[in-house]
């Protein structure tokens, strides 16, 4: 997908915002322009090589013999009077449309009458292809005008001839001398033909418009131009985007797979949104809207966020040391107090859902993300219908025991994944790896983690570990009572050189752009 949909034009510029009627005002204009001109150029060239270089049969004898250079010279004024009328950027897409269409409208005319009645036994396929692929090529005009052109092509040769053996004595004798059944023969032969000729045009047009039409529905839904795909979600994809009019960067998430539409789907989807969307903590992702694309896909906008999650920084730099850990893990207990005040809990927390990112010239500031299986405390009955029987959410990782048993989960779940997400920044590891995830799970339910001191090279001190362990005891019960009271144990450790916005700008400026 292209970082920057723009399109050139006369004073300015049609910026990612522009609708798909504004690029196709413009496009139509630039295209019928440049079909005009080829349509007055290829016929000033058959003109000069008639004329001058291939020897043109003799016209049938009769009063308008005379006229075939005039009558021939003639095409090129509709070709020329259309070039003429498009060449400033001043019509709408559909009167460019209207002014390409008469103009080969009118010169398949004057086509049709000089052919019939000057050239009577001559085929017409290559004018007809001529004006039915000139603009099928080339014009990405809707539908109905090829269809139009097709249908006037396709039967004014005919026509015309009737009208020149009914009119013309000249014309009258001469198919009275090859006879009834060759004028028959050969017209309803080559109304067949064009009639054929004119479907291929008008398949080929449906094709290119449709296209084109479909390539600009993929890089917008709603009113958000994608700009490219930053990673994968719990629910979906993720996407770079911005507002068609704010000019805004958002993230933008979709569920793209219609594997993944069921009810039950969408309507933790919708749910996620509906959740995130009542938070306003600073370190709580922000979401701005919310909605379903014209083929019904459902999405999000959220704020755009420069930086790296916490999974792909330990696995780039190593394991944080102790006071750093401490500096993230305040504002992500700061994020989750006030969800868990209003009766959300996360479920689903991990590094990979928590990002850092330099806001406003704070460095390391933390941004909770994707509550996609948040639900809350006292469940609503839609959330019942939600979370059925026999369904384990979150990731193995990272999941508290009382999940994994498919047991009452509270506000002290997340304080356990807290513990494991934790465990990760000092230890660049897990408490807990198996050969299979129900190893892991195993694990969680009645293995005892080691100290992060015993699993890490960094020097962490005792009461650092007894914060990890305490959030990650096996029953909720010997957990920290809230966010509040783990938020004051994180408070009470100290360090020789406290992490503060100072280190944090030093580290991003030596390492981000190494990380990215």
């Amino acid at each position: 997908m292209p970082s920057k949909l723009a399109v050139s034009r006369g004073l300015g510029t049609l910026t990612a915002g522009a609708t798909f009627e504004q690029e196709l005002r413009h496009v139509m204009w630039r295209r019928g322009r440049l079909a005009l001109g080829v349509g007055l150029t290829l016929t000033s060239l058959f003109n000069l090589l008639g004329r001058w270089v291939f020897r043109m049969p003799e016209p049938l004898a009769s009063p308008y013999a005379g006229w075939v250079p005039n009558v021939y010279l003639a095409l090129l004024i509709p070709f020329a009077l259309g070039l003429a009328l498009v060449w400033n950027d001043r019509w709408t897409s559909r009167q460019v449309a209207l002014i390409v269409l008469g103009a080969l409208v009118v010169s398949n005319l004057l086509d049709a009458a000089t052919s019939t009645v000057l050239y009577p036994a001559q085929d017409n396929f290559l004018g007809a292809a001529f004006f039915l692929f000139l603009t099928a090529a080339l014009v990405p005009w809707p539908l109905v005008y090829q269809v139009a052109l097709g249908t006037v092509v396709t039967l004014s040769y005919p026509i015309f001839a009737l009208i020149a053996s009914a009119r013309v004595p000249e014309v009258a004798a001469f198919w009275e001398a090859a006879g009834d059944d060759r004028f028959w023969h050969m017209h309803v032969d080559g109304t067949i033909s064009m009639a054929v000729l004119a479907g291929v045009s008008v398949l080929v047009t449906r094709t290119l418009y449709t296209m084109r039409r479909q390539l600009h529905a993929a890089s917008r839904i709603g009113n958000y131009v994608i700009e490219g795909e930053i990673g994968k979600g719990g629910m979906g994809k993720v996407y770079r985007a911005q507002h068609s009019m704010i000019r805004r960067p958002t993230a933008l998430k979709v569920m793209e797979s219609q594997a993944d539409r069921t009810l039950e789907a969408l309507a933790r989807f919708e749910r996620e949104v509906q959740l995130s969307a009542t938070l306003s903590h600073p370190n709580t992702i922000t979401i701005y809207d919310f909605g379903r694309s014209e083929d019904a896909t459902f999405y999000y906008v959220m704020e755009y966020l420069d930086g790296m999650d916490l999974q792909r920084l330990v696995e780039k730099f190593g394991p944080l040391p102790p006071e750093r850990t401490a500096f993230i893990l305040r504002q992500v207990c700061g994020s989750l107090a006030e969800a868990h005040a209003r009766g959300i809990i996360h479920r689903d927390l991990k590094p990979s859902n928590i990002f850092l990112t330099e806001l406003g010239g704070l460095y390391d500031f933390v941004k909770v993300l994707d509550f996609g299986l948040a639900k809350r405390m006292e469940a609503a009955p839609e959330d019942v219908q939600v979370t059925q029987a026999g369904q384990v959410f979150g990731t193995p990782l990272f999941m508290a025991p009382e999940t994994a048993a498919e047991h009452h989960v509270d506000h002290r779940s997340d304080q356990y994944s807290i513990g494991c997400v934790a465990y990760w920044m000092l230890t660049g590891g897990p408490p807990f790896t198996g050969a299979t995830p129900y190893d892991v799970i195993a694990k969680h339910l009645r293995t005892d983690p080691l100290p992060p001191s015993r699993s890490s090279e960094l020097n962490i001190d005792t009461q650092f570990d007894s914060i990890v362990l305490k959030c990650l005891a096996k029953s909720s019960a010997d957990r920290f009572r809230d966010m509040d009271e783990l938020i004051l144990a994180l408070d009470s450790l100290e360090f020789e050189r406290p992490w503060d916005g100072e280190r944090a700008r030093e580290w991003w400026n030596l390492h981000m752009s190494e990380g990215q």
